[in-house]
């Protein structure tokens, strides 16, 4: 019999990975079942988390579970990742402090977000914390709530693929603290990267997965370029982990000929080897670790509220410890001498703690650093209103934009256009802009406009 089940339910770009994560009393986590399903890339976002949830729907009644966690998670281009400092005065208030501000992190008006965020340091010398804030929009989240509730059931988390693949790599592969590691998850047409040091997440992006093994392994490099760059590796790469069902030879003989060390991933559950579950058991192992990323961005009002269950076994056990206390008072000098040696034991124990404590204080202000040092390379002169004012003024009055995605010196683009070619030579002409291409191919409307989707540098 399995306890404490657990579900992860990803929605990529093309596919819904559904895992199901048991625990028996005394025993670890341990994969019980998995799914999958191909989703039509093209299909709006409403109706892949609907297939999804039918998927999820099927799955719990095929093997009649009836209750359980469930966390969901989405492709990382649906959201934005950002590392802030902040003021050490608004600790005890965060999150507000978050929402006041949002529209600084964000080209997204706060009312139209939800958000959560990880104290990753709290730097006492200077005064700042420094934090992982990750965003999207509401509508992302919702939509996944109201399929959830149509089954009658609760969401218990939604992350972004960087995240749970982060968590997954933590479960499956642990590092040294010392290290720097790379995780890429290639499925097949996207893949998902993480970028993790000391055990923190420090970069995370959905990558277009090109045809050409070739043309990846350059987008791969690019990404680990920068951010070896600005975390002060220098010229040195970082270990890379390549896993997926689009893994191949070629491609990872690409990878080393530009002197990455890449490798795969031994010891992963054969069950997990394919589409996205390893980025669903990211998401449903959850419960069952102390994971490095911390993040659900459901809003704390919708979340699950704890059971009182767990109130009543407190009491119970508070209750039983005062009458151990009790009895210990009670008895004779050999059981406090007993107590004595037990105490001592304990302080050696908490000596080994205190220990640990300095080490990671050490962590963090290496952290620190490393994060003001990726924050000042990253940075560009150029904001977010900037490139939003260059589009309105380029963008001709037959085309419009549905949808504009900032990642460090990447944009793209979607919309509709009467003539969607006519739009990279305005766009190549502008003095922010350069690298302007089509993202995927053009295609035609019922009502004739052509559907487009650009990318472009700035810079």
């Amino acid at each position: 019999m399995v306890f404490q089940p657990s579900f992860g339910l990803y929605i990529a770009k093309d596919s819904a990975n559904l895992v199901l994560l048991g625990k028996k009393p005394l025993k670890g986590p341990r994969l019980v079942a998995s799914a999958t399903r191909r989703l039509d890339k093209d299909a709006p976002p409403g109706q892949k988390v609907r297939s999804a949830f039918s998927l999820f729907n099927e799955f719990i009644t095929e093997h009649g579970i009836a209750g359980g966690s469930l966390y969901v998670g989405f492709e990382s281009d649906l959201g934005a990742l950002r590392y802030l400092s902040l003021p050490r005065a608004v600790k005890e208030n965060i999150r507000a402090a978050l929402g006041y501000e949002m529209e600084n992190y964000v080209p997204l008006n706060a009312e139209n977000v939800f958000f959560d965020y990880q104290l990753l340091c709290e730097n006492k010398n200077e005064g700042t914390l420094d934090l992982l804030l990750v965003v999207t929009r509401k509508e992302n989240v919702l939509r996944i709530v109201e399929a959830a509730e149509e089954l009658g059931r609760r969401v218990d988390g939604v992350e972004i693929g960087a995240t749970a693949l982060t968590n997954a790599m933590f479960s499956l592969a642990p590092q040294p603290e010392t290290d720097a590691r790379a995780f890429v998850f290639i499925g097949d047409s996207w893949a998902e990267m993480a970028f993790t040091k000391k055990g923190y997440l420090l970069y995370g992006t959905e990558i277009e997965k090109p045809n050409d093994s070739g043309q990846l392994a350059n987008s791969i490099n690019t990404h680990l370029e920068r951010i070896a760059n600005s975390i002060g590796l220098g010229q040195s790469r970082p270990e890379l982990i390549v896993l997926g069902p689009g893994m191949t030879d070629e491609l990872m003989k690409a990878l080393r000929s530009k002197g990455l060390s890449a490798s795969g991933l031994e010891g992963v559950p054969g069950a997990l080897d394919s589409h996205g579950l390893i980025l669903a058991y990211g998401l449903a192992i959850r419960p069952f670790l102390k994971i490095p990323v911390s993040i659900n961005l459901m809003p704390p009002e919708l979340r699950r509220k704890p059971s009182r269950v767990s109130q009543y076994v407190m009491i119970a056990l508070s209750l039983l410890l005062v009458m151990s206390l009790l009895g210990w008072w009670g008895s004779g000098i050999a059981q406090q001498r007993k107590r004595a040696r037990d105490l001592d034991r304990q302080l050696s124990r908490l000596e080994e703690q205190v220990k640990r404590v300095h080490m990671n204080k050490k962590r963090c202000e290496d952290l620190s650093r490393q994060i003001k040092v990726f924050q000042q390379v990253v940075q560009s002169p150029v904001t977010p209103l900037d490139i939003l004012k260059e589009l309105t003024e380029r963008i001709p009055q037959d085309a419009w934009l549905t949808e504009v995605s900032i990642s460090g010196q990447r944009v793209i683009i979607n919309g509709y256009a009467d003539v969607a070619t006519e739009l990279i030579p305005i766009l190549e002409n502008s003095r922010l802009f350069h690298d302007v291409a089509f993202l995927s191919p053009v295609s035609k409307t019922r009502d004739g406009k052509e559907r487009f989707r650009i990318g472009l540098e700035i810079g």
